[in-house]
């Protein structure tokens, strides 16, 4: 994490902000603002985080907040967090949402998501597996490929009550708002436009 690096810990209350990751090798360089195992985020303020290599875009996913499953027997938590004006070369110009499993979920709750670019896929967010997306405003995010609100091309992923609104995909060959496959991903009670 460029900014913040939560291993099993909470940040709680705080504004990440303005943080650079960037190289041209290939090294991964993930969470420009903040990089997350095993934790909680809540009530905080991410946003203005840049994450760029060179070498390549698969080298540099989540702009302002990278979240893995690490070893510890937890799910990882963000709740009531403004992830906004974040940018990445890869995956996930807000968020990316690396694999998780049926036993540990990663939650996304009450979140607002906006104006954040990828220069791939997801540019507000990016699900990899067993994500919960619940109550959150995704808006005014874009992406170069699909996605520009959501990206989840992997499978078990859940939105619910959520708002999807003016997102954008720069090519005219991928989807500006929600881009879901894969098996077993349901999206309930949702606004997509």
């Amino acid at each position: 994490g460029g900014g913040v690096n939560v291993n099993g810990g909470t940040l709680d209350n705080c504004k990440v902000y303005g943080n650079k990751l960037s190289n041209n090798h290939s090294y991964y360089i993930y969470g420009a603002g903040v990089y997350m195992t095993d934790g909680r985020i809540v009530d905080c303020e991410i946003y203005g985080n840049e994450n760029y290599n060179s070498y390549s875009s698969s080298y540099s996913n989540g702009g302002g907040l990278y979240i893995s499953k690490g070893s510890n027997d937890k799910e990882s938590v963000v709740e009531n967090t403004d992830v906004h004006d974040n940018s990445s070369r890869g995956n996930g110009g807000g968020m990316y949402v690396a694999g998780y499993n049926s036993n540990r979920r990663a939650n996304i709750i009450n979140c607002r998501i906006e104006n954040n670019i990828s220069q791939s896929e997801g540019g507000g967010l990016y699900l990899s597996s067993y994500v919960n997306v619940v109550g959150c405003n995704i808006a005014n995010n874009t992406s170069s490929s699909n996605g520009g609100g959501v990206c989840a091309p992997s499978s078990y992923n859940n939105i619910i009550n959520c708002n999807i609104v003016n997102n954008l995909s720069t090519s005219t060959s991928y989807c500006g708002g929600l881009y879901i496959t894969g098996s077993n991903n349901n999206v309930t009670n949702s606004i997509v436009w």
